[in-house]
């Protein structure tokens, strides 16, 4: 994957390998979690619920728009001014978050009994208690996410990717512990190891902030400059991070009204999907928001090196996107029996659950480059643009939801989510081209011959599906997706994309260094 220099490159990779096993050890955790409770159970709904606002609404979007919205400035302070003055808007704003997430979480546990009986109407008295129950105990993580993801801001602004990377692997690891160590385990005891794991992503990135000089020191100055360019910033990134979670509560709740297993059925398979497209999304924006933030923030001299950053990680979306979600909407029933099929999620959990990963496979592309292109918004301290796309998409989601559930069944949600997304990474390509000339001829092209190259790798990949029919799932899985893989890079090497070509001309390279 071509980037602007090899440094950055090598730390991507090395960021998507540490992101790889925290991402396995999640959906270990996720293919007991349903192995032991099923889709059908009360306690499986129960826990769907109260596990998906602090884990999809507040982890991931609340959390990170507060990091979005810290990263530009603070970064504008190391690039303008010294680095004590960003020392102390880090810990100015720290100060602030925690008081605001503490009146959050507040806020929740007091509210925890009307949230559940408003999105579980449908469920019985006993789920909603028993949801409303594990709600109040997550209600925590709200202040601890907050706190993890604003020192994760803070740390990889610093240069350090590896550990955040690795924070929610310690999680994982301990709710294993728990899911292995109980044969029958207890929802309210899981609850709880969720909320210690979350009490690990903190702990964790405290080493590597204080390795790089960082002290905390209390400072409560809300109305400082800084401050207030983050006020400014906040509310919009807040809403513009807010498409895929407010979607997937949206998403939830119609299917819950649908079927209770349907609303489990669609967890799992959001899941999945976002296993193995985060892997990588994930990864390359956690690299790419730093450096673009600097980027916009430096005197332009030599081109424009914030256009050339965002380009290679669009054209790198492209690339690998492409041929994952081909390969996984081709490979989704054997995904999901292997990793969730068993004990109480049985074959028609993995028909119903693999129908709805399809769907959302259709909206990977646009997911990647909505990720890529809402930090590069955020690093010109903009967030209008994506704030006005993703109210947009919000109601294309909600729309086509409503519209087409009674005939999809759980792949309506599905397809809900894939359009908006797809409408918001649409939008989004056009705007940024008004104010950096990102789109050209040759992105066009290179989209036009990934697409090329996955249709060859897919007719590959169902050819081995045919070839392998008796043999063990495992067996299946690697065999086509290493057939895929190989028929999908040989593809783009005929089909001379650049980036592969390079990646092939560096192999050969070393390869006659060590001969």
């Amino acid at each position: 994957m071509p980037y602007d220099d090899t440094k950055t490159a090598k730390t991507v990779s090395m960021v998507m390998i540490i992101m790889l096993a925290a991402k396995a050890s999640g959906l270990l955790r996720d293919s007991l979690i349903l192995r032991r409770f099923g889709t059908h159970s009360e306690a499986a709904a129960a826990f769907a619920f109260a596990s998906q606002i602090p884990r999809d609404f507040l982890d991931v979007a609340f959390a990170s728009a507060i990091s979005a919205s810290f990263i530009p400035v603070f970064n504008s302070y190391l690039e303008r001014r010294t680095r004590t003055d960003a020392i102390n808007l880090a810990n100015n704003f720290i100060a602030v978050v925690s008081i605001l997430a503490t009146a959050a979480s507040l806020a929740i546990f007091l509210s925890a009994n009307a949230i559940a009986a408003f999105w579980l109407a449908a469920e019985s008295s006993d789920t909603i208690a028993l949801a409303a129950q594990l709600l109040r105990y997550m209600s925590i993580t709200v202040l601890l996410a907050s706190l993890a993801f604003s020192l994760t801001g803070i740390v990889q602004s610093l240069g350090q990717f590896s550990i955040p990377a690795a924070m929610s692997l310690l999680s994982n690891v301990l709710i294993v512990g728990y899911l292995l160590l109980f044969d029958i385990p207890n929802v309210v005891g899981l609850t709880i190891v969720f909320v210690i794991g979350n009490i690990s992503q903190v702990i964790i990135i405290i080493p590597p902030l204080i390795k790089r000089g960082f002290r905390f020191k209390f400072v409560l100055r809300p109305k400082d400059a800084g401050m207030r360019q983050i006020y400014r910033l906040t509310p919009m990134v807040l809403i513009g991070s807010w498409l895929f979670p407010i979607n997937s509560l949206i998403n939830s709740n119609i299917a819950a009204r649908y079927s209770r297993a349907a609303m489990v059925q669609l967890r799992a398979a959001n899941t999945l999907y976002l296993v193995i497209a985060g892997v990588f999304v994930l990864s390359l924006t956690n690299v790419i928001f730093p450096r673009l933030s600097r980027q916009a923030s430096m005197n332009k001299t030599n081109g424009d090196p914030f256009a050339a950053s965002l380009i290679s990680a669009i054209r790198a979306g492209i690339i690998f996107l492409i041929p994952m979600s081909v390969g996984l909407a081709i490979l989704a029933v054997p995904v999901i029996r292997l990793f969730f099929e068993g004990d109480e999620f049985d074959a028609v959990s993995t028909a119903y659950t693999a129908h709805a990963l399809r769907f959302f496979t259709f909206g990977m592309l646009g997911f990647g480059l909505q990720a890529i292109l809402s930090r590069a918004f955020f690093s010109l301290m903009d967030g209008k643009t994506p704030m006005l796309i993703s109210l947009v998409a919000i109601v294309v989601n909600s729309a086509i939801a409503i519209s087409v559930t009674v005939w999809l069944g759980v792949g309506g949600p599905a397809l809900a989510a894939s359009v908006s997304i797809n409408v918001a990474a649409l939008l989004m390509l056009v705007f940024m081209h008004r104010r950096k000339p990102i789109l050209s001829a040759a992105l066009g092209a290179l989209f036009i011959k990934s697409l090329v190259a996955a249709a060859l790798m897919a007719a590959a990949v169902l050819l081995i599906l045919h070839l392998t029919a008796n043999a063990p799932q495992l067996v299946t899985l690697a065999a086509a997706t290493a057939t895929g893989a190989l028929i999908y890079f040989a593809a783009a090497y005929v089909l001379k994309i650049p980036e592969i070509c390079l990646i092939r001309t560096a192999l050969t390279e070393r390869s006659r260094r060590n001969e």
